[in-house]
């Protein structure tokens, strides 16, 4: 299968093969001497979390501080051909042909010599983007200079939903302007929240045992830090980094500020609160 997909794509794009080629024999190898060459930094800081979870917050408050620099989302399929792997080859499902299994080839921005002022790197990783990379748990870890890992989900499985809807709908992931006050309202399909629910609760449930399984991280839920970042970031990330505590802040602005009250089938959507995977509650 996977040849029958080279030659038909290599007969209806050549060209494509011509870029995949230069970066696969001179781009990438450059990055990965490069990646080798450079001292890695006093400490790597890793978040591994869900979307729509409040971890753009997060990487929002931790780049505040002058001590910690944080990437959001360096395995994205979409970034550019930096981490060893060309974003157009995905969209052609080529990416078996020129994937490298060293993570020392994706952590090359980690490893800047510019980021040498930083005593903490580090970056946002969803458990897709690690399985789209071929990198286990076990051999990101391995890679890592005394990595600390910060574990975030959002104990409401039903606002998840609702924002990632919100979120497709107007391609608005990240909001810096004003709050938004004039939603327009959403029907909640039942049969697919109960649905993604159930999904998103297994997901969450072993993506933490397998991150437990390589190191205990920090477990942290989005609840706690909407209500009070200052407390979270004071009474547990800090000691948990060992280092001194610092005021953040962060431009971020809340998508939907409406709750419940943006869906149009409001009442309906409140019962399901009664069913047991709603809400995720997990023990440190």
């Amino acid at each position: 299968m996977h040849l029958n997909t080279f030659l038909r794509t290599l007969l209806q794009e050549p060209t494509l093969y011509v870029k995949a080629i230069f970066h696969t024999l001179v781009v990438n190898p450059a990055l990965y001497l490069r990646a080798y060459s450079h001292p890695k930094p006093t400490r790597h800081l890793i978040i591994y979390a869900f979307p729509r979870t409040g971890s753009n917050l997060l990487l929002s408050l931790l780049n505040s501080r002058d001590d910690i620099l944080v990437y959001g989302e360096p395995f994205h399929k979409t970034r550019k051909p930096i981490y060893g792997t060309c974003s157009y080859l995905y969209r052609k499902h080529l990416q078996f042909l020129f994937r490298s299994r060293d993570t020392r080839w994706y952590l090359n921005p980690f490893l800047e010599k510019e980021h040498a002022d930083y005593p903490i790197v580090g970056g946002k990783f969803f458990q897709e983007q690690l399985s789209q990379c071929n990198i286990s748990l076990t051999q990101f870890h391995d890679d890592l200079s005394n990595p600390a890992y910060i574990f975030l989900y959002r104990q409401d499985l039903v606002q998840v939903y609702i924002s990632i809807l919100l979120a497709e709908r107007s391609k608005e992931y990240v909001r810096t302007k004003s709050p938004i006050t004039d939603l327009e309202k959403i029907d909640v399909d039942m049969h697919e929240l109960e649905a993604f629910c159930m999904r998103r609760y297994r997901e969450i449930r072993d993506f933490y045992a397998a991150v437990r399984a390589v190191q205990e991280p920090l477990l942290l839920h989005y609840e706690a830090l909407i209500s009070d970042q200052e407390a979270v970031f004071r009474d547990q990330i800090c000691p948990f980094l060992q280092i001194p505590y610092q005021q953040v802040q962060s431009s971020l602005q809340k998508q939907n500020p409406l709750g419940l009250e943006v869906c149009s089938n409001y009442d309906e959507v409140r019962s399901f609160y009664e069913h047991p995977m709603s809400r995720i509650v997990l023990e440190p």
